[in-house]
């Protein structure tokens, strides 16, 4: 049964006073992992709106809906949705973590 949601990063620490995350983006481009609205925890289990997002460095920093520290975002791994990829088809590759 193929997957419906792709890993995509995985949120490191947090930045600043403004609640925003930093996340290392698995994805080709720092700018495609950028344009993505909906992000999902728990292999698609939890989905969750993305407020703001903007590349910092090498690092993409994210601002999301109901997580503001990092506990409550502890080293978890982000999800998209296959669903999304239509968008960026020519942009983004995936490594398989097996």
């Amino acid at each position: 049964m193929k997957k419906q949601f792709l890993e995509a990063g995985k949120i490191v620490g947090t930045h600043g006073i403004r609640g925003e995350l930093r996340v290392q983006s698995w994805c080709e481009t720092q700018e495609a992992f950028c344009k993505l609205k909906t992000l999902y925890f728990d292999g698609g289990k939890t989905a969750v709106n993305v407020k703001s997002s903007r590349i910092h460095k090498n690092i993409v920093l994210v601002t999301l809906d109901g997580i503001d520290t990092l506990e409550k975002a502890e080293q978890k791994i982000i999800s998209l949705n296959k669903s999304n990829i239509v968008y960026f088809y020519y942009t983004i590759y995936y490594i398989p973590l097996v």
